[in-house]
């Protein structure tokens, strides 16, 4: 049997979609020490060297493929997401490398694809037998995210990632005919959220990794009442506001048209600017699951791949 799959990897979340399993995961590995066994992340191993999953840093590369840990990224989630050992694949590239990068990015994959992988006593070797390059952002429009937009309008799907925003165009007939990208993403904010936080009052020193969960939520900063929680997290929404801000230059001077288009906002950092976002722009559709765009990589592939 064979599983056809859909990929989306970001600077900070890696997602693989099967049939019956999605996996996301932190963008993130470290190589193995035997400390680490006293932890709780997940160890596995890949071409005979031990990995951590979602441990490390991040690695914010313009050009995925040539991440380090960009192969593990892969194998690793797809290791989770299915079970028979033969996979076909659409993964997604930012927009605006679509045209120059697509081939680089398939040739690469397929250069490398059959690879070992052991986790826990399960030790498989998994093969990419074909493998399809879409734009991010056309999976959103495979999965029906982008059924609302009116017709007759250029559409522009806007996906905050993690280290740069990427922009799709379509045209008036939703055909992909053009991407950029903004240098600008989620580990900006992480980045100052880690300055702020190194500051007074709060004097801290902490990783990005760490920057990233006090500015989510997952970690919080001592509080004596709940007057004190809000005051000491206002500066969430500075962040936000200065983010959102140099997005919107970027995007009127790439596309002084957006007020009449339909813009459908996607990717990790969506939800975290939706509401001024939308403000400024009303007709925007939002999509805050970060899984839509490998959900749609997925269909993209079973239409091309499936047999009828």
């Amino acid at each position: 049997m064979i599983e056809i799959t859909g990929i989306d990897i970001g600077n900070i979340t890696t997602i693989v979609v099967s049939e019956d399993e999605e996996i996301q995961i932190e963008s993130r590995l470290k190589e193995w020490s035997s400390k680490d066994d006293l932890g709780g992340n997940e160890v596995f191993e890949f071409n005979g060297k031990k990995y951590v999953s979602e441990s490390g840093d991040f690695e914010n590369d313009v050009v995925k493929h040539e991440k380090e840990n960009f192969l593990p990224l892969i194998f690793y989630p797809l290791f989770k997401a299915t079970e028979e050992n033969q996979i076909k694949a659409v993964i997604g590239i930012p927009a605006g490398q679509y045209e120059d990068r697509k081939d680089e990015l398939r040739d690469f994959i397929m250069a490398n694809n059959k690879q070992k992988i052991k986790v826990g006593n399960k030790e498989r070797e998994i093969k990419i037998l074909d493998l399809k390059v879409v734009p991010e952002g056309y999976g959103l429009k495979a999965n029906g995210a982008m059924e609302k937009c009116q017709k007759g309008l250029k559409t522009y799907v806007i996906d905050i990632g993690g280290g740069t925003t990427d922009i799709a165009e379509f045209d008036e007939n939703m055909k992909f005919v053009d991407g950029d990208s903004i240098q600008l993403g989620l580990l900006d904010i992480y980045r100052n959220t880690r300055k702020i936080l190194s500051k007074k009052p709060y004097n801290m020193v902490i990783s990005l990794a760490d920057a990233k969960k006090y500015f989510d939520g997952e970690l919080k900063l001592p509080s004596i009442n709940e007057d004190d929680e809000k005051e000491k997290n206002a500066y969430k929404l500075e962040l936000i506001k200065d983010c959102l801000r140099t997005l919107i230059n970027e995007l009127k001077g790439l596309y002084p048209n957006l007020s009449n288009s339909n813009i459908v906002l996607a990717g990790g950092g969506a939800k975290k600017v939706k509401t001024p976002f939308s403000k400024i722009y009303p007709q925007t559709i939002v999509v805050e699951n970060i899984k839509a765009n490998a959900r749609g990589n997925r269909i993209v592939g079973v239409a091309q791949w499936q047999k009828k």
